[in-house]
């Protein structure tokens, strides 16, 4: 196999590979309808993929939730979702759209 044609699949599988953590969720509203109280964090992840940002420990909302967290993404509309967890890591709200 000649260099050129090496560094040709090495790109193509790079290229791939980059690709693969837009496939894990993405924020839209048919994602965002899916999540119900009590889904773990990890089955969220998979559903909107990682969060845009992440606020943790206690004060304000997250008292309510001894300790847990509030995630939020944004979709490609510029909406923002909303999703908070108990300290277990599970739903206990959502707000968007």
């Amino acid at each position: 196999m000649s260099n050129y044609r090496k560094v040709a699949v090495l790109f193509l599988a790079v290229a791939f590979l980059l690709t693969l953590p837009g496939c894990a969720g993405k924020p839209t509203k048919a994602n965002f309808e899916k999540i119900e109280n009590g889904m773990s964090f990890a089955k969220v992840k998979s559903i909107l993929g990682a969060p845009d940002e992440t606020k943790e420990g206690s004060g304000g909302l997250l008292d309510v939730t001894a300790g847990g967290k509030i995630c939020t993404w944004k979709t490609a509309d510029d909406e923002t979702l909303t999703v908070t967890f108990d300290k277990d890591d599970k739903v206990v709200a959502k707000a968007g759209f």
